[in-house]
């Protein structure tokens, strides 16, 4: 990537994130907020906006609130608050919290019986509280807050101001949660105290509906003072505002209200309390706290102010009930209710442009950033190579193992050659794992050597894999990894070298010279990861494995560089090494290396993961005879070539024999599906011969020609789908793969009836996908050839075939579900592999299923797969779609 543009990009980037890094401060605090209820109060986020207000224009401190929420309303037993103690305890013991705010009574109860085991010593500032009489924590000196005094007496008094007609005032407040109880005892005192003249009614013990129904008939100078009412007499629990709009959109009277919170619903108004309010004033108790206020300096009537407990009434409901605005209350505040609704249209306009605008911002981002990162990806493609092209070795086993003989790691490339999966391996010897009598000797030889003798010692012999039954040809070198001058574990290679096993002599006689002309004087070993630095634009290698050779030849003096970046340990190397992937070389050239001033010879291999095998070999004392050597190597390295080119050739015509193979073995098949309809045509003509015969004899043989024409036109029949599948001109077509299912099925129907196998299909129309059909019908034909099979291997007594077609916009999925007691899991790796069968007849050649993922994958470039189906097996075979 161009300098100039990242220093542009990063200049807009931090231009446009300097808003949010405005607000962050190195002076981080965190803080709990401890709600009495649960999240889907309307209450509870009016509390959280109030807290978030005061936090989000506090400059001086980063705040960094965690929310937990009792939800008291609902579960409010002593159990209940022990176990959400210990909760709490266990979720937060690794957690600080410099102060907690807490919400509402349940909340402020529960940390003063119960701080001292959950966060013991973190000072409290509480809102929302009202049964402030009976509690003792306003001694408490780290426990400030903010009381919800509601001013009952001015609303009763506001009442009879403004309604002076009313002789009852109708308090809604349910007797069950803790709150109301309190709202009660206090509206009880005070009418016994200020107003005994005063009727007041108080809500019964009811059911919601019941409510409802009573808000709905009362009397005509009667006013509802609305608290509120979230637990019925079943025990039903509804938040705050859905039950309040429940119960008031029937009433058929004024209503004032004590909370905020109702407003917008069918409310006069009256003395409120706001919860944003009293949560803004505990918030702002609490930053002082944090800014560095002592506890006893800090006076919560501080805070106290009319505006926690505003008058304020909507315009609408005092024009409805004929109340002037001049009789208000000094400092009254009117709303429109309309006005509300626009007000919250306007908000939500906002919010959504807001959003609008910040995702615009963030895609104008990525596209710079993609188109960036395009740019950047040509460049680094211009300058480097595909990872996954490097080299073009045979499989290489790398392995380690401890000083017991024990694997520690292992590559995949293990079950290609010796049919032994990795997992097997790690933690055992290769005895038991499993691997080839020569090769456990070579482990337990090695384990044994004096360290002179690792670069003599190399092992050859042959290996064959259960799996494949295909017979490899393996060299093996053995490397000692130190620690502290002492063997800590061993490095290995396995290399497969069974494609030149008749050269061997001349491959091993090269080996020899190679020794000779290196000597062995040092033999570094490492496995590199490649990784491309964006920032460079380059490829580099970080050092995961390597030897105290690699070390020495280097020059290192580094005890443990694993991660690191080989560039800058040797950049020398690094770039050579490079040079050797990009030309794909593997020939015994001395190269120079600045880094340490040495001459050296590098191999490098290509093993899983895109990992790197380097081999380094310290010539340097033979630099005064390198023109000898450089000319013996060349000519070796020629002779190789050419060896590898005749084996190119011989690899040409085993591909060409194996596809004459799998044609010849595709005849055969077929004319073993042709010979199981065959039989069924020859059914049908011995019985059309009957039929004749008997119609000969017979004196009335009318009703003897409808079974004979029956036969003729299902004999016709299936030789014009015979005609349809296997006798279409050469050359890929469109075909509706839904016609071409349904027509298989009715080519090889008559094969299932006589087998007594039920089948059934439900086929997508207007599948297209571009082929050959036959070779698609083969492929269907193979698979329910192979399920009849099974049934009769398995005796199956209701045999049943589903046949499902579906297709999406890309491709076509067609699924064949038998219930023939499906194929053991230790088969389904190998099931699609050239001559395995698990038929008990050995003489099947085992390559149907392998002949038709061929077809699938090559000709179609799709998958075939088959899985499990509860006591049956099912196949998958996805195409891709064409569009018609």
């Amino acid at each position: 990537m161009n300098n100039n543009l990242k220093v542009i990009f990063i200049i807009l980037i931090l231009i446009l994130a300097l808003p949010i890094f405005s607000d962050y401060h190195v002076n981080s605090k965190n803080v709990l907020v401890l709600h009495s209820y649960s999240p889907s109060m309307t209450w509870v986020e009016e509390m959280n906006l109030g807290i978030k207000e005061v936090i989000d224009a506090e400059f001086s401190l980063d705040i960094q609130t965690t929310i937990e929420f009792l939800d008291a309303k609902r579960f409010n037993s002593e159990m209940y608050f022990l176990h959400t103690a210990q909760a709490l305890k266990f979720k937060y013991e690794n957690q600080k919290f410099d102060a907690i705010i807490s919400c509402d009574d349940h909340a402020i109860d529960f940390l003063i019986k119960y701080r001292d085991i959950c966060f013991p010593g973190i000072p409290v500032f509480f809102c929302g509280v009202n049964n402030f009489t009976s509690q003792n924590y306003q001694n408490i000196p780290d426990i400030k807050g903010i009381f919800e005094k509601n001013p009952l007496d001015q609303n009763f008094e506001l009442i009879k101001q403004l309604l002076p007609e009313t002789d009852t005032i109708y308090a809604v407040v349910d007797p069950n949660t803790k709150t109301n109880k309190i709202y009660r005892q206090r509206i009880t005192d005070y009418i016994q105290e200020y107003h005994p003249d005063i009727n007041i009614q108080m809500s019964e013990n009811t059911t919601f509906n019941e409510l409802e129904e009573h808000l709905a008939s009362l009397s005509e100078k009667t006013v509802v003072l609305y608290f509120s009412y979230l637990v019925d007499k079943n025990g039903e629990y509804i938040p705050h505002v859905p039950v309040a709009r429940r119960l008031l959109r029937r009433c058929n009277r004024p209503v004032f209200t004590i909370n905020k919170i109702y407003l917008d619903l069918n409310v006069i108004g009256g003395y409120v309390t706001d919860p944003r309010a009293h949560a803004n004033a505990a918030t702002i108790m609490m930053v002082d706290y944090l800014r560095g206020i002592a506890l006893t300096e800090i006076n919560e009537l501080d805070y106290v102010s009319d505006k926690l407990f505003p008058a304020i009434f909507n315009h609408k409901y005092l024009e409805q009930y004929s109340i002037p605005a001049k009789i208000l209350p000094t400092q009254a505040k009117i709303n429109d209710i309309d006005e509300l609704v626009k007000r919250s249209a306007k908000r939500k306009v906002r919010d959504f442009s807001l959003i609008i605008l910040i995702t615009s911002i963030i895609a104008v981002l990525l596209i710079v950033l993609l188109i960036m990162e395009k740019l950047n990806s040509r460049e680094i493609k211009n300058k480097n190579i595909d990872l996954t092209a490097m080299m073009e070795f045979k499989p290489v086993i790398i392995f380690q193992m401890d000083k017991a003989g024990k694997y520690t790691y292992i590559n995949s490339q293990v079950t290609g050659i010796f049919g032994i999966d990795t997992d097997q391996v790690i933690g055992k010897t290769s005895r038991e794992a499993g691997f080839c009598e020569a090769h456990c000797l070579a482990d337990e030889q090695a384990i044994k050597l004096p360290v002179s003798e690792f670069d003599k010692f190399r092992i050859e012999y042959s290996v064959e894999n259960p799996y494949t039954e295909e017979n490899y040809y393996c060299l093996v070198q053995y490397f000692p990894i130190f620690k502290n001058d002492e063997i800590e574990k061993y490095h290995g290679i396995i290399i497969d070298v069974s494609s030149i096993k008749d050269n061997y002599d001349d491959i091993y006689n090269k080996y020899l010279l190679y020794n000779q002309i290196c000597n062995y004087t040092t033999f570094g070993i490492a496995l590199l990861k490649p990784e491309i630095d964006l920032n460079n634009d380059y490829l580099d290698f970080k050092v995961k494995v390597f030897n105290a050779a690699f070390k020495e030849i280097l020059n290192l003096n580094e005890s443990n560089f694993e991660s690191t970046p080989l560039a800058s340990l040797a950049p020398a190397l690094a770039k050579e090494i490079m040079e050797l992937l990009i030309n794909h070389s593997q020939d015994f050239s001395p190269v120079y290396i600045s880094d340490c001033e040495k001459w050296l010879n590098i191999s490098v291999y290509k093993i899983d993961n895109n990992e790197i095998l380097l081999n380094i070999v310290n010539i340097n004392p033979l630099k005064n005879k390198l023109a000898e050597a450089v000319d013996k190597t060349s000519k070796i390295t020629e002779k190789y070539k050419s060896l590898m080119k005749d084996n190119i050739t011989i690899n040409d015509k085993l591909s060409r024999n194996q596809q004459l193979l799998i044609n010849q073995a595709q005849s055969a098949y077929l004319g073993k599906i042709l010979g199981k309809v065959s039989s069924r045509w020859l059914h049908s003509l011995t019985l059309l011969k009957y039929f004749v015969q008997e119609c000969e004899t017979s004196q009335n043989a009318d009703h003897k020609y409808e079974p004979v024409f029956e036969l003729v036109r299902n004999t016709s029949e299936s030789l014009s789908l015979f005609d349809y599948l296997f006798n279409q001109p050469d050359g890929k077509k469109e075909f509706d793969l839904a016609e071409l299912a349904e027509n298989s099925l009715n080519f090889f129907s008559s094969i299932l009836q006589s087998a007594e196998i039920s089948i059934e299909h439900r086929l997508q129309k207007n599948c297209f996908c571009q082929g050959l059909p036959n070779e698609y019908a083969l492929v269907i034909l193979n698979i329910l050839s192979n399920s009849q099979d099974a049934f009769l291997i398995n005796e199956i007594s209701q045999c049943h075939i589903m046949l499902e077609l579906t297709s999406d916009i890309d491709n076509c999925t067609l699924r064949i579900k038998d219930n023939a007691g499906g194929i053991p899991e230790e088969y389904l790796d190998k099931i699609f592999s050239a001559s395995f069968t698990t038929k008990l007849n050995k003489a099947d050649s085992g390559l149907g299923l392998y002949i038709c993922k061929e077809i699938i994958e090559n000709k179609y470039k799709g998958r075939i797969m088959i899985n499990k189906s509860g006591n049956g097996s099912e196949f998958i075979i996805v195409t891709k779609k064409c569009m018609m």
